[in-house]
C-alpha cells in the first residue's frame, strides 16, 4: 500500500487510527467505569444486608442535669451518646428568654441513668 504517493495520506492514516484508539479508550474507560459502578452498588448492599441482621442497641433513659439545676431527659444508648446528643442540640445548652437578651449557655452538671 502506497500512502506516500497519496496527497495527505499519512495525515489521514494517522487521523483515521487516532480516532480509532480514541474510541478504544472511551470504550474501556466506559466498561471500568461500569464494573466500578457495579462494585460500589454490591459493597453498598452487602453492608446494608450486614446493618439488617445486627440487633439493635439497647437505649435507656438518662437524667441530664444542667449547672442552672434544669433537668433534661434524653433516650440514648449509653453516658457518652447522651451528652452527644445535648451538645450537638443547641436548644439543650442555648437559651434566652426573649430576643432582646444575649444567649445564655448552660453546662452539663451530671447524667445520671434514670431507674424508674
Amino acid at each position: 500500500m502506497r500512502l506516500a504517493g497519496l496527497p495527505g495520506g499519512r495525515r489521514n492514516v494517522k487521523k483515521k487510527m487516532f480516532t480509532i484508539a480514541k474510541k478504544m479508550l472511551v470504550t474501556c474507560l466506559d466498561c471500568s467505569r461500569f464494573f466500578v459502578t457495579v462494585m460500589a452498588y454490591y459493597t453498598q448492599k452487602v453492608r446494608d444486608d450486614q446493618m439488617r441482621s445486627l440487633p439493635p442497641l439497647p437505649e435507656v433513659t438518662w437524667e441530664v442535669t444542667f449547672d442552672n439545676d434544669s433537668t433534661v431527659f434524653i433516650a440514648a444508648r449509653d453516658k457518652d451518646h447522651a451528652r452527644y446528643i445535648v451538645e450537638s442540640n443547641k436548644g439543650f445548652s442555648r437559651w434566652r428568654r426573649t430576643e432582646d437578651e444575649p444567649w445564655q449557655i448552660r453546662t452539663i452538671k451530671k447524667i445520671e441513668r434514670v431507674t424508674w
